[in-house]
């Protein structure tokens, strides 16, 4: 009993020092949805999004292993005293695969254009846009390594305020939509990085002994290949789970699909990734330590699971109750079909970022390639099953696979175990679930009275913060009991 309440202590903390940048973030999102709804037609959105699609997928193949190397790495080369050549290393791949990625884009971009619709132009800048994001991954991964929340969510406030200073002038000044956007993104990034470099290059270079040998050394990189290889095709895998509809209908020229479904995904990602991913984004570092020296995961972990499902359980459903109320907030008349898919949404971002969870298993016992097997035949059956059932129910269609292959990855991977270790206690993981939908359950039934007493837009903002701050008072009031 003593060490879940340690665990749920320590987890709680870690999460609690990242959560404000969360809602800085929060705060700009209410802000800059709307703005972009507002700014860009329905089909610039559909286009908009299709090119940060694009971004994700060119930053997963090439780059973000690199940058989660680095973390999952870092203590073990740091114990070794070969931090300087580790960072070489990690230097040469970055090298490497952006040369690698220029290749590619020259061969490739002709055919691009002409499959998505998108002009020459607006794909370059996506690949200038490429170098200041993976700057951005490995700084951010620093960050983490040195705990330095306060700087991170400094980064984070500075580079949303930029983004809509820098979006405004530049179409004032003549840009189209879509390329302002891309542009301002592209600048507000490269201001960040060097702020944030600025501010821990001496902590850097004193950790590195201010030396960084720039070295191949073929054990490094193949360390590093067996443990990233893997995670890109995963990677891969799940982004096309997420990304799939939008291509398959900015391809068949439904450009009003794919705009509906670019906003319900900008609206997800956008507010309940932010929040979601906070949890594994600040206890990783504790579960690498704790894997390193060689501590029991068991409890960490299937506390850390327990604590995420009781935690973010009712966000997801306000997008699965409240879906109506959040639309006509963030989007404008001409998204008809989104009030259909955006509960799907927050479905899959839950599943996603709790699956992310469960997996950690994988990257501790450098045992990736399982995840990626499974993904793929998620991925496939999602594929499989999204033009048949786009005939039966249209654009929910879509939505229905992209949920179904996300259930099946979850399910599928928390079956599998690793070396016969009891990694969560599953059987407890069902449990918070219930407690949680009952408690869920018992807040919407108070949040009533004021659906009866008026059906106005502010009675529905006070009926989602009722329902939000009813279900975390009876957590709160029970916890003891629960979290037993």
């Amino acid at each position: 009993m003593k060490n879940i309440n340690k665990n749920n202590y320590l987890i709680t903390t870690d999460f609690l020092r990242y959560l404000p940048s969360r809602f800085y973030v929060l705060t700009n999102i209410f802000l800059i949805l709307p703005f972009f709804a507002n700014l860009l037609s329905i089909k610039e959105m559909g286009t908009f999004q299709i090119c940060i699609s694009i971004l994700n997928l060119i930053c997963t193949i090439f780059f973000d292993w690199i940058a989660k190397a680095v973390l999952r790495f870092y203590d073990k080369n740091k114990l070794q005293e070969s931090l300087n050549k580790f960072f070489g290393n990690i230097i040469i791949l970055y090298i490497t695969n952006y040369f690698l990625f220029g290749i590619l884009y020259l061969i490739f971009h002709g055919k691009m254009c002409a499959y998505l619709y998108i002009d020459r132009l607006t794909l370059f800048s996506i690949m200038i846009l490429v170098i200041p994001c993976i700057i951005r991954q490995f700084l951010y991964q620093m960050l983490r390594l040195y705990e330095m929340p306060v700087l991170y969510t400094a980064s984070i406030i500075i580079y949303q305020l930029l983004l809509v200073i820098i979006t405004i002038l530049f179409v004032h000044i003549g840009f189209n939509n879509v390329s302002a956007i891309l542009t301002s993104m592209a600048l507000a990034i490269t201001i960040l990085d060097f702020y944030i470099f600025k501010k821990i290059k001496r902590l850097i270079l004193q950790k590195n002994n201010n030396n960084t040998l720039i070295k191949f050394e073929i054990d490094i990189i193949k360390k590093i290949l067996k443990y990233g290889i893997p995670l890109v095709c995963t990677n891969f895998f799940i982004w096309g789970l997420f990304h799939y509809n939008k291509y398959f209908f900015q391809s068949s020229g439904n450009f009003n699909a794919t705009g509906e479904f670019s906003l319900a995904a900008f609206i997800t990602t956008g507010i309940l990734t932010s929040i979601f991913s906070t949890m594994l984004f600040a206890v990783f570092p504790r579960i690498l330590k704790r894997f390193e020296t060689q501590r029991n995961l068991s409890a960490l972990m299937t506390n850390l699971v327990r604590l995420y499902i009781l935690y973010f359980v009712p966000l997801a459903l306000i997008f699965c109750i409240f879906t109506k109320d959040i639309v006509t907030f963030f989007s404008t008349d001409q998204y008809k079909e989104i009030i259909n898919i955006l509960p799907f949404w927050a479905v899959c971002i839950f599943i996603h970022e709790l699956g992310k969870i469960i997996n950690v298993k994988y990257h501790l016992y450098n045992k990736n390639y399982i995840d990626t097997l499974v993904a793929m035949v998620c991925t496939t059956i999602c594929i499989a099953i999204t033009y048949p059932l786009v005939n039966l129910f249209g654009i929910k269609g879509a939505a229905i696979a992209m949920t179904i292959g996300f259930v099946t990855w979850i399910a599928t991977n928390s079956l599998i175990k690793i070396n016969n270790i009891k990694y969560i206690d599953y059987k407890a993981i069902l449990v918070c679930l219930a407690v949680s939908l009952i408690l869920s359950t018992a807040a919407y039934t108070i949040t009533q009275p004021i659906k009866l007493i008026t059906s106005s837009y502010v009675g529905k903002i006070v009926q989602i913060l009722v329902f939000t701050c009813s279900y975390y008072y009876l957590l709160y009031k029970y916890r003891k009991t629960i979290l037993k």
